[in-house]
């Protein structure tokens, strides 16, 4: 089965991947574009500054919560800001950890602490330094958000968070091979280039300090590849797009392996945990959420190639893709027209 599904999900990839000739001057048109736009969102010093401030913030309320005592827990980034992936409307990761060394903590303790941070946090919202202040505590990862009325910084507070500091770090690091990986901020890349770093890399240990001094073995590793950002940011949604109808039937994608894989999951779509293939990130997708996802796919592979096609133009594209409104205008798919 898992063969057969790969075949299809080949197949398919082909057939769409057969579209409208590309020309070099759509292309370099496409990735000026695209620098441009990456330009124009990286974080800005005062973005890095205003992040590091708030960590330094909550660790102050963590000294007073507990003390200044060895008890008293550290908080710590973790996600987009850790892998240096984020952007100025990006969510801020952090887990409050009460040792240096990976624990086994109880979830009704992960649970009691939140709701310490919580009862100071409202105490601040009552005062007008934070807003949306809200406990999610039934969720797999209990969470505590809250935003910061200074920054406009939602914070999404965990505890003893370690696989996901562990995943950032490791990110983090596989994005230093290739810098078409920071701009693009997509794993799939590694199936893209024929290069499994995450397999090459993470097979040797799942610690950061073992995968940092790995490293210097793949300096310029897949250099062979001369795809540009362009190319590989016309690719992906065609292939997404491509397996549309496979995840029903137990399509997965194997970032670890870097290829399509199959499971019986029972799930409307299915990408494996790279640091444990038995769990699906993509878990928490219902059928509302696939069917907004793959509408959004749709419509920027249509605007994407149509651009690709000079059909469209840049101006229209980068709206799209990238304006204030972006897709959550273009909800009706029409292939015969350009929705505006």
């Amino acid at each position: 089965m898992p063969l057969v599904l790969q075949k299809k999900a080949q197949k398919f990839e082909l057939k769409k991947l057969q579209g409208p000739a590309v020309t070099k001057e759509r292309v370099s048109a496409l990735e000026q574009l695209l620098q441009d736009v990456y330009a124009s969102r990286h974080p800005k010093l005062s973005d890095y500054e205003s992040r590091r401030d708030l960590i330094l913030v909550f660790n102050e309320i963590a000294k007073e919560l507990y003390g200044y005592s060895k008890v008293t827990p550290v908080v710590v980034e973790f996600g987009s800001f850790l892998m240096d992936l984020f952007s100025t409307t990006s969510d801020l990761d952090l887990s409050v950890n009460f040792s240096s060394n990976a624990i086994e903590f109880p979830r009704e303790k992960k649970i009691q602490t939140l709701r310490k941070f919580a009862k100071k946090l409202y105490a601040q919202q009552s005062k007008g330094h934070v807003s949306g202040v809200l406990p999610i505590t039934t969720a797999k990862v209990p969470i505590l958000k809250v935003v910061d009325r200074g920054t406009g910084v939602e914070c999404d507070i965990s505890v003893e968070n370690r696989d996901g500091i562990l995943k950032s770090q490791i990110i983090h690091l596989i994005s230093s091979i290739d810098e078409r990986s920071t701009v693009h901020k997509l794993l799939f890349l590694g199936h893209l280039c024929d290069v499994n770093w995450l397999y090459v890399l993470y097979v040797d240990g799942a610690n950061p300090a073992t995968v940092k001094e790995s490293l210097s073995n793949f300096v310029n590793y897949g250099k062979s590849n001369k795809e540009s950002l362009a190319e590989l940011f016309v690719t992906l949604p065609i292939k997404l797009s491509s397996v549309q109808n496979l995840w029903p039937k137990g399509l997965c994608v194997s970032t670890y392996e870097g290829s399509w894989t199959s499971k019986t999951w029972n799930s409307k779509v299915a990408f494996e945990d790279f640091t444990d293939p038995s769990q699906n990130v993509a878990r928490a997708v219902g059928q509302a959420e696939i069917k907004q996802i793959y509408e959004c796919i749709n419509l920027s592979t249509w605007y994407v190639l149509s651009f690709m096609d000079d059909q469209i133009g840049e101006v229209q594209l980068k709206e799209f893709l990238f304006g204030h409104d972006g897709i959550t205008r273009y909800f009706k798919f029409s292939p015969n027209c350009i929705i505006a």
